[in-house]
C-alpha cells in the first residue's frame, strides 16, 4: 500500500508532516488559548514498568449538541470556532504512545531518530488515498507507524514511505477494519472505548510472575461501541514496545479532529470526562503528565483537575470542557425585602453560567429599566434605578463578573411617578428614561450624561391620562423613537414624539380604539421586519378571543389590518420578540391555567400566518421577558423567552425552533437556585459578552 505522508494521528498531508515532526519531541508552542491537542494534554505515565495495554473512554459527556471539524493553517486554529455550519462527525479517537528509541532507529543516519505508535479510529478519512481508498466505509480501525528524524532524504527502511520532510517515515497497518460511520451524541460517546495492545514484557505484581491468558504477540488496535467491537491487528513493527525499557510510558487518549491537524470543535456546554488506563505490571496510579503527542485538537479546556486512580485498572480521569459563558443579555433580579440584586447570565443550553449577587442595594427601588444610558455602544448597558420615596434616579452599570460598579445619584427627581419606560426619545444617541405620575398626568423625560450624571429633565405636566404606555420607533426606522399610549376607559389611543429637550408634542387622538384591549405589546410585527417597516402594536381582547395588529402613518395616525378572530379566551400574559427568524416579531401568548404557550406570527397585512401550541409549560410562570439571551444558536431563533416563577424562584430561559416545525419549544434552561421574593426584574446587556 502506497503512503506518501503523515495520515490521521499527525496529519493527511505531506505539508503537514514537517510541522508534526518538528513538534514531536519538544512541547509545541501552540496558540495562546485553551485548547487540547497540539501537545496539550493530559497523558498517563505509568508509575512503574512498561505499558503493554492502554484503554480510552469517557466517563460521562455532557451538555454537546453538536460537533465540526475546522481546519488550522499552519497548526493555527481559529481563536472562537462555532461548530455550526462546520463538517459534523469528522473526528478521530486517538490512544498515542510517547516518543522512544526504537530498534528500527538503530541503523539511523541521525542520532535522533525516534519511534511512535498510534492507534487510531478515523470517523471520514478510511476511504482516501492517503489511507485505504479501496475500503466499503468512511470509517475504520487501524495503526499507525511513525520513525521522527531518521536521518536524510535518501530513504526509509521497508516498509516505512519517505514524507516531504527529510528523515520523517511513516507507515499504516496493512491490516484494517471498517466501522460504520458513527454519529455524535452524548451517549454514544459515553458508549465508546479504544484500547491498544502490544506484546507485554514479564509482568509481575508484588514481586509474582504473572500468566497472562491469551497473551498478544503483536499490536492489535480495537473499538467497541457499546457491547460491539472492531479490531485490527498491526504489523508489530516496534515489537519492543511493550517489553523495552523505556519504550511505553505514557497513554495519550483523547478525541480530535480527523487528520491534517484539523480540530474537533463542540458547542459551548459540552463536557467530557475522560479516562485512560494503562497495564504496565503494576495497581500504583499512574502519573498526570500534562502532555501529548498529536497534532490534532479540539476546542474544549482541560480544567485542572486530573485524577490519578490505583487498583486492577491503573487509570487517569480528567474532565475538559467549554465553558457556556452567558451569550447575551443577562437579567438583574431585584429583591427588595433585603436589597440583593443578582445579575444572571446563560449559556447556549439555557443554563446560568454567570450569577453575581449584589448585596449591597438600598431597599427602597420601585422600579428600574436597562438601556444605553451612558454611551451609545449599545453594549454594555446600564440600569436606571427609581426610589419613589426618596425621589432619587440611579444609574449603576456593572463589571464583567455582573458585580455592581460605578453607581451615579442623582437625587431631586419627582416622587410621585409609577411608570418607568426607557428609550431614544431626544435622538442624541443614548437613551433616557420617561417617568410618568398616573394621578396627575405628568410624565417627565430624564436623560444622563456620560459620566451617569443628570442632563434632562423635562416635565411634561399635561401629557394625559393613559393605562399603558410603550415605547417604540412607530414613525421611523432611524435612531429616534416615541411611545404608543393607551387610555382603555375612553378607547382613545396616540403616539407622542419628544424633541431634544424632552418635550413631548402634542398627541394626536386615535378615538376608534375598542376599550376591551387586555394585553397591548409593541414590536416588528409587519413588513419586512426592522429593515423597512416602522414596528407597531398587537392588541388582544380577552372576553372576544381576538387579536389585532395596528401600524401608524408618519403623523401617528393608525393603520388598520384586519381582525385575527378565533383566540381562546384565556391567554394571561403576552411578550413580543423574534423567536423564529422570520425577519419579523411574533409574540408570545401564555395561558397560566392551562400551561399552554402559543407562538404566533403575522403576515404583511397583519393577518395570523403561524400559530403553534406548546403544551406542558408550568402554570406558575408571574413575570415573562424577551431578549437574546442565548443568542441564535443551532435550530433556535435568534431571542428566546425567560420565565420566572415567583412562588418558586425558578427561572427557565425558552428558545423555539426556527426551522419546522416553527414555534416549537426545543430549549429549556432550567434554572432553580433563585429567590421567589424577586420583586423587579430588569433585562439588557449589562455586562460584555
Amino acid at each position: 500500500m502506497q503512503v506518501c505522508c503523515a495520515l490521521s494521528g499527525k496529519a493527511a498531508s505531506c505539508i503537514a508532516v514537517l510541522a508534526v515532526a518538528a513538534l514531536a519531541q519538544s512541547p509545541a508552542s501552540g496558540p495562546g488559548w485553551d485548547m487540547i491537542g497540539q501537545n496539550q494534554d493530559n497523558s498517563a505515565l505509568a508509575a512503574s514498568g512498561v505499558i503493554s495495554y492502554s484503554k480510552g473512554s469517557f466517563d460521562s459527556a455532557t451538555g454537546m449538541k453538536c460537533e465540526g471539524e475546522v481546519q488550522c493553517p499552519n497548526f493555527q486554529c481559529p481563536k472562537s470556532p462555532t461548530c455550526s455550519g462546520q463538517s459534523s462527525n469528522e473526528f478521530t479517537l486517538q490512544l498515542n504512545t510517547n516518543s522512544f528509541r526504537a530498534a528500527r532507529c538503530n541503523n539511523a543516519p541521525s542520532s535522533s531518530c525516534m519511534g511512535e505508535e498510534q492507534f487510531v479510529f478515523t470517523n471520514s478519512q478510511c476511504q482516501t488515498d492517503d489511507f485505504y481508498p479501496h475500503s466499503p466505509s468512511k470509517a475504520c480501525v487501524y495503526i499507525e507507524y511513525w520513525l521522527q528524524g531518521y536521518g536524510t532524504r535518501s530513504g526509509c527502511p521497508s516498509p516505512f514511505k519517505l514524507t516531504d520532510k527529510p528523515g520523517y517515515c511513516v507507515v499504516n497497518s496493512t491490516n484494517y477494519t471498517p466501522v460504520p460511520p458513527q454519529v455524535l451524541t452524548n451517549s454514544l460517546l459515553e458508549s465508546l472505548q479504544l484500547t491498544g495492545e502490544v506484546a507485554p514484557a514479564q509482568l509481575t505484581l508484588a514481586g509474582e510472575p504473572v500468566k497472562v491468558t491469551g497473551q498478544v504477540t503483536q499490536d492489535k488496535v480495537t473499538l467497541t461501541i457499546g457491547s460491539t467491537s472492531y479490531s485490527a491487528l498491526g504489523d508489530n513493527i516496534f515489537p519492543e514496545l511493550g517489553s523495552s525499557p523505556n519504550s511505553w510510558t505514557f497513554s495519550e487518549f483523547n478525541i480530535f479532529g480527523d487528520g491534517h491537524g484539523s480540530q474537533a470543535v463542540f458547542n459551548s456546554g459540552t463536557t467530557l470526562l475522560v479516562r485512560t488506563a494503562v497495564n504496565s505490571g503494576t495497581t500504583s496510579a499512574p502519573r498526570c503528565n500534562g502532555s501529548g503527542n498529536t497534532l490534532e485538537s479540539n476546542n474544549l479546556s482541560l480544567l485542572g483537575t486530573c485524577s490519578q486512580v490505583g487498583g486492577p485498572s491503573p487509570a487517569i480521569v480528567f474532565p475538559e470542557s467549554l465553558a457556556s459563558g452567558h451569550q447575551g443579555s443577562t437579567a438583574l433580579l431585584y429583591d427588595a425585602n433585603d436589597g440583593q440584586a443578582d445579575v444572571v447570565g446563560f449559556g447556549s443550553n439555557g443554563n446560568q453560567s454567570m450569577d453575581y449577587p449584589n448585596i449591597s442595594f438600598r431597599t427602597s427601588w420601585s422600579s428600574m429599566a436597562a438601556g444605553n444610558f451612558i454611551n451609545t455602544s449599545g453594549n454594555p448597558q446600564q440600569v436606571v434605578l427609581y426610589d419613589q420615596t426618596a425621589g432619587q434616579a440611579d444609574v449603576v452599570a456593572f463589571e464583567s463578573s455582573g458585580k455592581a460598579g460605578p453607581d451615579f445619584q442623582n437625587p431631586g427627581i419627582g416622587t410621585s411617578f409609577d411608570k418607568m419606560v426607557a428609550g431614544y426619545f431626544t435622538g442624541n444617541g443614548r437613551e433616557q428614561v420617561l417617568l410618568y405620575n398616573s394621578n396627575t398626568g405628568e410624565a417627565d423625560v430624564v436623560g444622563f450624561n456620560t459620566d451617569g450624571t443628570k442632563n434632562l429633565d423635562y416635565k411634561n405636566i399635561n401629557f394625559g391620562n393613559w393605562d399603558t404606555i410603550l415605547p417604540g420607533a412607530f414613525l421611523t426606522n432611524g435612531q429616534q423613537e416615541q411611545v404608543f399610549v393607551y387610555n382603555r376607559k375612553a378607547g382613545h389611543a396616540a403616539i407622542v414624539t419628544f424633541d431634544s429637550g424632552g418635550k413631548a408634542s402634542p398627541p394626536v387622538l386615535n378615538t376608534g380604539f375598542r376599550t376591551s384591549w387586555d394585553l397591548l405589546v409593541a414590536g416588528h410585527f409587519i413588513g419586512n421586519g426592522r429593515s423597512d417597516r416602522p414596528a407597531g402594536v398587537v392588541l388582544y381582547d380577552r372576553a372576544a378571543g381576538e387579536v389585532e395588529v395596528v401600524g401608524f402613518d408618519t403623523k401617528g395616525g393608525v393603520i388598520s389590518y384586519p381582525t385575527n378572530r378565533g383566540f381562546r379566551t384565556t391567554w394571561t400574559q403576552m411578550v413580543a420578540g423574534d423567536f423564529i427568524q422570520d425577519a419579523r416579531d411574533q409574540i408570545l401568548l401564555y395561558d397560566q391555567n392551562a400551561g399552554d404557550a402559543d407562538v404566533v406570527a403575522f403576515d404583511t397585512k397583519g393577518g395570523e400566518s403561524l400559530d403553534y401550541t406548546n403544551h406542558g409549560f408550568r402554570t406558575t410562570w408571574t413575570q415573562m421577558f424577551t431578549a437574546p439571551f442565548i443568542g441564535n444558536v443551532g435550530e433556535i431563533g435568534p431571542e428566546q423567552v425567560l420565565l420566572y416563577d415567583g412562588n418558586s424562584g425558578e427561572v427557565d430561559v425558552v428558545g423555539f425552533d426556527k426551522n419546522a416545525p416553527q414555534g416549537k419549544a426545543i430549549l429549556d434552561g432550567q434554572n432553580s437556585r433563585y429567590r421567589g421574593s424577586s420583586d423587579i426584574i430588569a433585562v439588557g446587556a449589562l455586562v460584555p459578552n
